[in-house]
């Protein structure tokens, strides 16, 4: 009877989350897909309803709460994208990604590679990091306790040595910082305190300042980021900082073209100036005239990838050190 109710549990689940099940035949496994009519020919038909009406109930009810999950995990993210886009991509997740732990905690955590791998959310690199920062706040509460001072440490310390002393934060804290302070000092917000930062990205629009930014502050690097404005000269708070390093993002016209393109297209908007080579081309020489007036370092993100851009930046970090 325990192996039949096994076996039934087992052909259940596989119906609800519509995977293929296993039948073990000597010394070899065969895969095949569970038929739903072998399924509901043994479920007792209840009282008031159809067998298969109540099993489509179970199996919808079953998604519902994956991706009141993803919504709770992701409030941002979902009122970013709105409730439909959102609920797309959460069905479209729930697809790719079935629940493979009894625990909930974890099952939003390959949504970031979800969204940058898959279309339209690949059109837009921002939607991946939003989700990879509300994860990595998650991450940061639940993470593992570091060592804290203790009175007996505290008292051992010679009093000559307190003028000197550090206090380091939990790595959890120092990474809340980072995220933090990026956020708001995102294209151009609260120039005044820019000094605070450990880097600065500067760019023209759709040179992946933000999710570049978001990265490095996932690393606990506080980083802001200032959009590049033909013929609108930098913040002088920019100009006279003493210690960030400052870092021009460039790209070819091309790139830059097709990505504002696609950005267009994807908010429902027709193709104008903003996606004129010609018009990038002077963007882009002006950009890199204030680089060069200044001494920022540039990196081409052409051919980059988020995680390869924030590697040079920083490479670029260690060397000004």
């Amino acid at each position: 009877m325990m192996a039949n109710l096994a076996a039934l549990q087992h052909q259940m689940q596989s119906v609800i989350l519509r995977r293929t099940a296993t039948a073990q035949h000597g010394g070899s496994t065969t895969s095949y897909q569970v038929p739903r009519d072998d399924l509901l020919s043994q479920l007792r038909p209840p009282a008031h309803a159809q067998t298969d009406a109540m099993l489509d109930i179970y199996c919808n009810a079953y998604r519902s709460r994956l991706a009141e999950v993803l919504e709770a995990d992701l409030a941002n993210l979902s009122a970013y994208l709105g409730k439909a886009l959102f609920e797309h991509a959460a069905a479209g997740y729930i697809e790719a990604h079935p629940s493979d732990r009894q625990n909930v905690r974890w099952f939003s955590r390959n949504m970031p590679d979800f969204l940058a791998a898959t279309a339209p959310f690949s059109n837009w690199p921002q939607m991946a990091e939003v989700a990879r920062i509300e994860l990595a706040l998650a991450d940061a509460f639940d993470s593992a306790n570091a060592e804290t001072f203790s009175l007996a440490m505290l008292t051992s310390i010679s009093p000559d040595d307190w003028a000197t002393l550090m206090v380091v934060p939990h790595p959890s804290v120092r990474r809340i910082d980072a995220l933090n302070f990026t956020m708001e000092h995102d294209d151009g917000q609260l120039p005044t305190d820019i000094d605070e930062a450990d880097i600065v990205l500067v760019g023209i629009s759709r040179t992946s300042k933000t999710p570049t930014s978001i990265y490095l502050a996932n690393r606990g690097i506080k980083t802001a980021n200032i959009p590049i404005v033909l013929g609108v000269p930098m913040p002088l708070s920019l100009i006279e900082a003493k210690r960030p390093l400052v870092v021009g993002l460039v790209a070819t016209a091309e790139r830059i073209s097709q990505v504002r393109q696609n950005r267009l297209l994807g908010a429902g908007h027709d193709p104008s100036e903003y996606v004129d080579r010609s018009t990038i081309s002077a963007e882009l020489t002006y950009a890199r005239q204030l680089c060069t007036r200044h001494g920022w370092p540039m990196i081409d993100v052409s051919r980059r990838s988020i995680e390869e851009t924030a590697a040079a930046i920083v490479a670029l970090r260690g060397k000004a050190r």
